[in-house]
Parts: C-alpha cells; structure tokens; sequence
C-alpha cells in the first residue's frame, strides 16, 4: 500500500469535517488480513466537542443486512432452508399480501415470494421512505419501528400491508431483510439477536456490536446530525430505527445494530477471506461466493442497466460489481458493498485482499447535495494499492 496516498484519504475527509460537511468519522482498511491504516477524525458531538476515538460507536444502520444475510446463510449451509423456499413456509401471514394495482384495487401475487426475493430486495414489500404512493403512505404509517414490541410483531404488521408489485418483477428497497431476521428465528429457536451474538459476534470477537446499547456506553456512540436550510449541521431528534437505549427495542435485520469500526473490519475481513477469520469459519468459501454472486432476475438487472446502477448486482445482502468499467468507478468484479442509512460504509475486493470501513453519522436531508462517500473512500482506498 502506498502511504502517501492512504495520507491523501485522510486528508480529503478532513477536508470534509473541516468545511463543516460532517462532524467527524473513523476509518479502517486491512489488506491480506492486516490492518493497514486507521484514521479518526474530528468529534463525536459537537455540542461537548469530545473527539472521535476509533472505538466511538455508531449507529450503522442498514450495513445491519449484511450481518443478516450471513446469519441466513449458516443455516443454508445448515441445510435448515433453501433460497427458492417460499417465504409463507416460515411466516404463514406472508400468504395474505396482495398486490395493489395502480387503480387502487388488489390482486394475488403471481407467485410465491421467495428467501431469494428477500435478499435481493425484489419481494416487492415496501419500506418506509416513499411519502409520495397511497401505499408508500400506508407503510409509513404501520411503523413498525414505532409500534411493535418484537421483531414477530414487527413482521405481522409489515405482512398486513400489500405488496408493490408480484415477487421478482422489479427491485425496490425494503424491509425485506427484517422478514429474513425473522426466518432465523424461527427456523433457529432462537431470539435473533441472541442467535447473531452467538453465531457471528462472539465468533468474531465483535464486543461491541449489538442492537442495544448501555447507558454506560452512552458517551460512547456518535451523535447524528443532518443539514440543516443553511447547511449547517443541526442534531437529528429521535431513531429511525428503534430506540437503541431502550432494552425491549426488536432486533431489526434491516436497520438495528450499533458496532464500530474495528468491530465491523474484522467482519469485513471475514468476508474478504472466503468466510474465516483468525481460525474461525463463519461460512464456507462456497457460501461467500454464492452471496457475492448477483441474483437479480434477468429482466430486473435489464431494468438497472439504464440507471446509475449499470454494473452493478444484487448479491445476497450486499451490493456486487459485475463489470466495473460499466461503472465507471475504481473497483473489480466479485467486490462487495453496503452502506448505511447514516452515511456509514464498507467493501470489500477479493481480488485486491482489501476490506474497508468508514462511519460517520450523517442522515441525508433532500435539499442537501449529496455525499457519495462510498466513491471518494473506495477510490482513494483502491488507488492506494501499490501492486
């Protein structure tokens, strides 16, 4: 790795906490299962001006699902369910969904939704993002986040709404993911959150990853801010995604845990390193291929060739290049990517050994211009890569 060029990764995000874009972060790339450069800048909050530590804790979010996705996939290799089983075997009120048609009316899916369709996000459930659709209203309005006080209850009430469009048909962003969270309860017996803990995290060595956190941690976890009209930075009241202080918040495989960044690189490496890590076997080398590999329909990666994700699968929890000249960004094909909700982010490239983390805590705001933080931090990783 060339160190001139990782000290210009540093610079260009302390440029951006310097002209007020972000309070601060913390960064961490390892190459052939060594850490290769740590970097924490700037402050955790702004209002006590403490600083940002590599152990600051972060809310991450959606980099939540790629944690479920191998939480699903061991007990795949467990040969306890299969990616073409139908989800209503698992979760009956799953059968129930119907489709709502654009006049309003609803119909039945033409097929069985799939733990496939659930990984790749084309299940055709919504999420909680769309304020524009009578549907994408009537999923803001069920929050489950809000009124559920288990992850069963979360997914009953996520199950009573209807569907965007038959399982497969189209991609779209959902809560999928929580749905797969709750497979592994019940195929495992056990809470989710329990069975994470004990099949990944402890595994790991990943201490402080959790979907709850201590008040005696509390100084611990980086506050969120978003821009405000004179893009400021201005703190975000509230969770998006459960009160992480309050013990009977539900596990979210979506959205729910709290790590940090050397916790979440030791995963990432995991990955990088065809499914172990420091003598340990997460997953087999077949398992981590099989989830980076894309699974997208043909007609769904057709549909995403004329947007900005040309290039671009949707392996099984995580984001995959296919081709990265389509792209247009450094990377190869076979890498690995996810981002969080709060502007956190991670990849990893086999074929280069890297693994990579960078957290901040940013909530988008619409009328902010965006960060694209994956593409400055993958680019200026990759570009320090001597040979």
């Amino acid at each position: 790795m060339s160190h001139s060029r990782l000290d210009q990764l540093a610079s260009s995000f302390a440029d951006r906490v310097n002209s007020g874009e972000t309070a601060g972060h913390v960064m961490i790339v390892s190459r052939h299962g060594k850490i290769v450069f740590e970097n924490a800048y700037g402050v955790r909050d702004l209002q006590t001006g403490e600083a940002m530590h590599i152990n600051t804790k972060f809310r991450i979010a959606s980099m939540t699902k790629p944690v479920t996705a191998v939480a699903v996939l061991s007990l795949l290799e467990q040969g306890k369910l299969a990616l073409s089983d139908p989800v209503k075997n698992y979760i009956p009120e799953i059968a129930q969904m119907q489709v709502r048609n654009p006049d309003g009316s609803r119909s039945p899916a033409k097929r069985d939704m799939t733990i496939r369709d659930l990984f790749t996000h084309t299940s055709g459930i919504g999420y909680r993002f769309d304020p524009v659709s009578e549907l994408g209203k009537a999923y803001i309005e069920a929050a489950p986040y809000e009124k559920a006080d288990s992850l069963e209850e979360a997914v009953r009430i996520i199950a009573a709404q209807d569907l965007y469009f038959t399982p497969g048909e189209k991609f779209l962003y959902s809560y999928s993911t929580d749905i797969l969270g709750r497979i592994v309860e019940v195929v495992s017996g056990e809470n989710f959150a329990d069975y994470a803990e004990r099949v990944i995290f402890k595994q790991l060595g990943m201490q402080d990853t959790s979907f709850t956190i201590s008040e005696a941690d509390k100084d611990r976890l980086a506050s969120v801010y978003t821009k405000a009209p004179d893009q400021s930075l201005t703190p975000v009241p509230g969770d998006l995604f459960g009160n992480p202080f309050d013990p009977k918040t539900w596990p979210s495989g979506g959205a729910g845990l709290i790590s940090t960044a050397p916790d979440y690189i030791r995963f990432a490496m995991m990955l990088v390193n065809q499914g172990s890590l420091d003598g340990v076997q997460i997953l087999s080398p077949a398992s981590v291929e099989l989830m980076g590999s894309d699974h997208l329909p043909r007609a769904v990666q057709e549909q995403l060739e004329m947007s900005p994700l040309a290039g671009v699968g949707m392996g099984l929890g995580v984001a995959v290049t296919k081709d990265a000249a389509r792209t247009g960004r450094l990377g190869a094909s076979g890498d690995m990517a996810w981002g969080g909700h709060y502007d956190t982010q991670f990849f990893v490239s086999p074929r280069y050994g890297i693994a990579a983390v960078i957290m901040t805590q940013l909530q988008p705001h619409p009328e902010a211009p965006s960060t694209d933080t994956m593409a400055l931090f993958k680019t200026q990783v990759l570009a320090s890569v001597k040979n």
